[in-house]
């Protein structure tokens, strides 16, 4: 993911599977620009969805570099159709 010390793929996988110490798993497309939600997706290949949360986040357009308006302001809400 191109920060820290280098680890494989698989190692990495190993580590962010949930099991006993971990139950709440966090990911972005941030990320690796998407590849961290790859690699979690093979860690969590095979664990009963029940057993583990998944917290997914966004933000701002970081593929492009942009982020509009005053930083000070309020992110806009969504809206609904």
């Amino acid at each position: 993911m191109h920060f820290g010390e280098p680890i494989d793929d698989d190692r990495l996988a190993a580590l962010l599977r949930p099991g006993e110490s971990i139950a709440t798993v966090l990911t972005a497309d941030a990320y690796g620009a998407g590849e961290g939600d790859v690699l979690l997706g093979r860690a969590l290949a095979g664990v009963p969805r029940g057993r583990y949360t998944l917290v997914g986040a966004i933000g701002h357009d970081f593929y492009e570099g942009e982020r509009g308006g005053d930083h000070r302001q309020p992110r806009p809400r969504p809206q609904r159709p």
